[in-house]
Parts: structure tokens; sequence; C-alpha cells
């Protein structure tokens, strides 16, 4: 299994590094868009549409609101 470390360097995701992701780590799904408001509350909404437990991975190279901000 690959750590997502590996995935988070640049912070510019293509759609390769997209299904590197769903094919050596846990995740189900991955959400990604150039810029998300939260990818906190993005993910908080998706988990509460996802009782099933699927693990969803939200990425954006940016975000405007939030702790990450940048």
């Amino acid at each position: 299994m690959t750590s997502l470390s590996n995935f988070l360097g640049d912070a510019s995701f293509s759609p390769a590094d997209l299904d590197r992701i769903l094919a050596e780590t846990f995740i189900d799904r991955v959400e990604y868009r150039p810029e998300f408001g939260s990818t906190n509350s993005r993910a908080l909404e998706l988990a509460a549409e996802s009782p099933d437990g699927t693990s969803t991975l939200v990425l954006a190279d940016r975000q405007t609101d939030g702790r990450g901000r940048g």
C-alpha cells in the first residue's frame, strides 16, 4: 500500500494521480476540484450522504475557506 503523502507533494493532480490513489490505497472514491471552499466541509457532506462507509478523499489545489487556505 502506498502512503498518501506520495501523492500530495506538489498539490497538482492529474487523472493518473487520482487513478493511483484509488488503485494503491484504501480510498474508494476521490473527489477533486481545482478549488473548494473547504475540503473538510465537503467531506462531511459526502459522509452524511454515504452512510455505507465508503471512504472518500476530497482534494483541491486551493481552498478559499477553512483551515488549509492557501
